[in-house]
């Protein structure tokens, strides 16, 4: 498992995000130009705001908040216990212009 919040986004670019029923994959290429892909496992949600490359400074992990208790009471799943929500941020004005409710992350390689 990857922890999300320690991963470097910084001047990274959104190249793809694939939606599956359980499953959701984001395709990234780092500062360095090298390739990347999360696998999001058990997804609930995908925001997604236009995401397709933009340069990101971060990504960020929410615990709890009102986004992933409505993702979770609509799947009717207890949010408080295994899910989170993984946010990618846009480097120019700081909005989450990725979004993604699930219980884990890994790195695919």
């Amino acid at each position: 498992m990857v922890e999300f919040s320690k991963l470097r986004f910084s001047d990274a670019t959104i190249k793809d995000v694939r939606i599956f029923p359980s499953a959701v994959e984001v395709d990234y290429i780092d500062w360095q130009e090298q390739r990347h892909t999360l696998q999001f496992n058990n997804s609930l949600s995908c925001f997604v705001l236009s995401a397709h490359d933009k340069v990101l400074s971060h990504g960020q992990t929410e615990e709890d908040g009102e986004y992933l208790s409505e993702c979770c009471k609509v799947a009717e799943e207890d949010a408080s216990e295994n899910f989170r929500v993984f946010n990618f941020v846009d480097a120019w004005n700081d909005r989450k212009i990725l979004r993604i409710v699930a219980e884990s992350v890994v790195e695919k390689h």
